[in-house]
């Protein structure tokens, strides 16, 4: 009977530590999810203060390699120059970041931002190039990362958003990738570069990798995601920028530069792209925001149930030392009893009173055997006694002893009684003779 109150009592308290566990290693799942979440936020943040600080680069490189006016090319592009602004965010958001998890040393900001204000140079877009890829690995690496973290939290919802902001992010890299990447394949083809091929070979990788994207975001079920996936989607099909792609990819001559130079279409075909991926960075921003948020929420949970399975867990072991206890005192005194009883008896004194037959099943079983046994030895006393003294009218032989014992006693006694009811009838013969001659 224990047994039965203890098993389910020790299982219950198993599974609640278990649920505790669980729920601990949850919230703190959820918490790194977070941080995460927000170490790839600021890394977008870093990509597009690079992208915005290299165009005013771009343009200034370009521009001087085209023959036009650097203000010239401002105007017909219709941009602000900020570079040294951009780099200043770029700084924020690198700071944001945990040393250990930087893509890149502030140093090398530094170098940038001394080099940007000596004056564009090609060098100076290859220092940009080469910060950005350090960036884009660093993407990869972390987006990896936390797909391995949302899997092992087992949140579905954080699943879905993670897929959103991941195809989000990654038409916007590819995208910025390919804005810089149209730039050296046309200035390569114009300028008659060796490079030519291999800038062209970038692009296709960006299509396929935009391409990609795009039909992911098209498939979210989000139907705000979904909307500017299909938006971006439409807008690819037309415009100077899907054009130039389309030319570069099947390798055709540049647009701009196959009748003099277009200026124009140059700046017509950047600025589109602008406008064709300036979407994304809200879409960006707002998966961040809500994943970020919903792993907070997890947390929260997570954290909650973790309280509720250890409060369960401790009453639960409470619960088990509280019918231990009981069990213990239940057992104790009946027990005590017992024992003290079957001591007096041992020792001789069968003058004891019964037991009170009280206390666990098993007790209550033992207490009333140890009764009964007293009671018959009490009786087989009292008969032995009878017997000594021949006294057949003793009222303990009128009772009966169980087993053996009793059938022995009935036995003797019926003995003694013959030989008393022998000795009586030759006592009255004799004294009959006595009294009567012959």
């Amino acid at each position: 009977m224990v047994a039965l109150a203890l098993v389910p009592t020790v299982a219950l308290a198993a599974v609640a530590g278990l649920w505790a566990t669980r729920e601990a290693v949850a919230a703190d799942r959820a918490v790194e999810v977070r941080d995460q979440v927000d170490d790839l936020d600021d890394l977008v943040d870093i990509r597009t203060g690079l992208l915005l600080a290299r165009a005013p680069v771009e343009i200034e490189v370009r521009a001087a390699a085209l023959g036009l006016d650097r203000g010239e090319a401002v105007d017909l592009l219709g941009i602000s120059l900020g570079g040294d602004g951009d780099l200043a965010s770029v700084r924020d958001a690198l700071g944001r970041i945990p040393e250990p998890l930087q893509p890149f040393d502030v140093a090398e900001l530094d170098q940038l931002a001394a080099a940007v204000a000596e004056g564009a140079s090609v060098e100076v877009l290859g220092a940009f190039g080469r910060i950005e890829s350090e960036v884009d690995a660093a993407w990869d690496a972390r987006t990896a990362t936390l797909e391995r973290s949302v899997v092992d939290l087992g949140d579905v919802d954080l699943a879905r958003e993670l897929d959103d902001l991941e195809a989000a992010s990654s038409a916007g890299l590819a995208g910025a990738s390919m804005v810089t990447g149209l730039a050296d394949y046309w200035f390569s083809s114009f300028e008659g570069s060796a490079g030519t091929e291999e800038a062209r070979l970038r692009l296709v990788l960006e299509a396929d990798a935009l391409r990609q994207s795009v039909d992911s975001l098209v498939a979210s079920e989000d139907p705000v995601v979904a909307a500017v996936g299909a938006d971006l989607d439409e807008a690819w099909q037309r415009g100077p920028f899907s054009a130039a792609i389309d030319d570069a990819v099947a390798g055709r001559p540049p647009a701009p530069f196959r009748d003099g130079i277009d200026a124009e279409l140059v700046a017509a075909t950047f600025a589109d792209s602008f406008e064709l991926f300036g979407p994304l960075l809200d879409v960006i921003d707002a998966r961040a925001t809500v994943l970020s948020s919903l792993a907070d929420r997890r947390a929260e949970e997570a954290s909650r149930a973790a309280l509720v399975a250890a409060g369960l867990t401790v009453a639960t072991v409470a619960s088990v030392v509280a019918v231990s206890v009981v069990t213990a005192a239940g057992f104790e005194r009946p027990l005590g009893r017992l024992i003290d009883g079957i001591r007096r008896v041992g020792d001789g004194d069968l003058a004891v009173e019964p037991l009170d037959a009280t206390g666990p099943a098993e007790v209550v079983a033992a207490t009333t055997a140890f009764n009964d046994l007293t009671a018959n030895l009490r009786l087989l006393e009292a008969q032995v006694r009878a017997l000594a003294a021949s006294d057949l009218d003793d009222p303990s032989l009128a009772e009966p002893l169980p087993g053996g014992i009793g059938a022995e006693m009935a036995a003797s006694v019926e003995v003694l009684a013959r030989s008393v009811a022998a000795r009586t009838e030759l006592e009255e013969r004799l004294a009959h003779q006595a009294t009567h001659d012959p």
